[in-house]
């Protein structure tokens, strides 16, 4: 079972709020996993968000030819991420991304710029 939802510009506020939770039956007991996000305008040009999950998984580039999904006892992750929008044909995001469980952590981050042709 999974129930989720959004909600823009909550009371008037200009958060935007999205969530999920799940539970799953497995043969070595039940699993629950949560999702959260908080975003918000700064300005007319910044989005910034955070979230919050767990979950039983975690994805691991082990090289550029692969990809291993690993089963962990529980995982949490938190994140931010802001984008700007630097003119009608430019934009910049950063993400940071916190992984931690039992006996792993991870700090991730990641930067682009991306320019439209049209």
């Amino acid at each position: 079972m999974t129930v989720g939802g959004h909600a823009g510009n909550v009371g008037g506020s200009g958060f935007d709020v999205s969530g999920t939770f799940g539970r799953y039956d497995r043969p070595t007991g039940p699993y629950t996993s949560t999702y959260v996000s908080v975003g918000h305008d700064i300005g007319r040009a910044w989005y910034v968000s955070g979230d919050y999950s767990t979950s039983l998984s975690v994805v691991r580039f082990i090289r550029s030819d692969g990809v291993v999904i690993e089963t962990r006892p529980s995982t949490r992750r938190l994140s931010g991420t802001a984008n700007a929008t630097l003119g009608r044909h430019l934009s910049f995001m950063l993400v940071m991304d916190y992984t931690r469980d039992t006996g792993f952590s991870e700090l991730r981050v990641l930067s682009g710029l991306t320019y439209r042709l049209r």
